[in-house]
């Protein structure tokens, strides 16, 4: 999508992985094929490209300091990407900054998870790099969850207190190399049932003061500047009350901010492009009273009658959006694509659009 924004605005895009078919490589002829996380394609990439950008903050440092050597410019900054791809290191960084986070602490071994339990009375063991939709995390709220907790290396992982929160938020922040930034609006992200996995979201949040807007939209900023960002960021919070406390900071476009594709005067993938690249950010504004993003998760794994699936969606909702990815593989659970849905109050839009979703899945079958 990224990619998609880019080509709309005229700039080339090329991108890095080693299937030909990935969804970006459906979409641009430009296409560097190495695992999109070696060092050989990173600088192959870099070699072809004015700017080199990510998709995700699990990209190797030193793969992208090679990348800088030739005379590419990366953003995010590999610096950056340094403080955010070990989750301790990025809270760490954030405590620094006196910016509002749980507890936390490293943990040695299994005894400092038991002490830590007993301490708190619950605890959260986090994966420090790669986790992402509830992969990487595990709630431990009783004596029976820590018996029965899968055996991690405990250096790997560090823990965090439980935050018991009201709602969970998001803001989307961009900023440029000249220092100017563009701040989207607070929307709340509704989990799936097991809580892994974002599966509905809502702009602007409902329920929200003023106060408590401007507040999560400030400590989001403050956030990224504290990391050293450029780009776009995705950052989630907890609201506790009035008390706003961030969880993790993505430094891309992230699923939070897909409702902007249709619900923002500029998408945060035009933004992303508009960053990189140090032009002047476009506007934030929502084009609609109320936006409602729905995540298409798959159902099952296997195969989608995908032109059934979209005719069977638009009966029942004529104007919804829907944005499916081109990936190759369907797996239960795993983000196929998405709808989005503008409309004047949350309740009517919030109906539609699971209506929608729910058809778009029946005429799969």
């Amino acid at each position: 999508m990224t990619t998609q924004a880019a080509q709309r605005m005229g700039f080339r895009a090329a991108i890095l992985d080693s299937n030909s078919l990935s969804p970006a490589g459906q979409v641009t002829p430009f296409h560097v094929l190495y695992d999109w996380n070696s060092l050989p394609g990173t600088v192959e990439l870099a070699k072809q490209s004015t700017v080199v950008t990510l998709e995700n903050e699990w990209a190797d440092p030193n793969s992208l300091l090679a990348a800088e050597h030739t005379g590419a410019s990366v953003v995010p900054h590999p610096r950056t990407l340094s403080i955010i791809g070990d989750k301790f290191v990025q809270r760490s960084c954030l405590l620094q900054q006196g910016l509002p986070s749980p507890q936390f602490r490293a943990l040695k071994d299994w005894d400092d998870v038991c002490a830590l339990f007993a301490e708190w009375g619950s605890v959260v063991i986090k994966s420090r790099w790669g986790g992402y939709d509830g992969y990487g995390v595990k709630v431990i709220r009783s004596r029976f969850d820590l018996d029965n907790l899968p055996t991690v290396e405990a250096a790997s992982w560090y823990a965090e207190e439980l935050i018991p929160f009201d709602v969970e938020l998001a803001v989307i922040v961009s900023k440029n190399e000249s220092g100017e930034s563009a701040v989207y609006p607070v929307v709340e992200s509704r989990q799936t049932r097991d809580g892994n996995r974002c599966d509905i979201v809502i702009a602007p949040a409902p329920g929200l003061t003023q106060e408590q807007s401007e507040r999560a939209k400030q400590v989001s900023l403050d956030a990224v500047n504290a990391v050293g960002g450029i780009g776009i960021y995705g950052v989630e919070l907890f609201k506790s009350g009035d008390r706003i406390t961030i969880n993790e900071i993505a430094p891309r476009p992230h699923n939070s901010g897909h409702y902007t594709m249709d619900g923002c005067r500029t998408s945060q993938f035009e933004q992303h492009v508009r960053s990189v690249l140090n032009l002047p950010p476009g506007s934030t504004a929502l084009v609609a009273p109320v936006v409602v993003m729905a995540n298409l998760l798959a159902p099952k794994d296997g195969n989608v009658d995908l032109d059934n699936s979209i005719e069977s969606a638009l009966k029942v909702c004529p104007d919804v959006h829907i944005h499916w990815y081109g990936k190759n593989e369907m797996r239960k659970g795993r983000k196929m694509g998405h709808l989005n849905l503008l409309g004047e109050s949350l309740e009517s839009t919030l109906e539609r659009i699971l209506d929608a979703r729910e058809a778009f899945w029946e005429g799969s079958n």
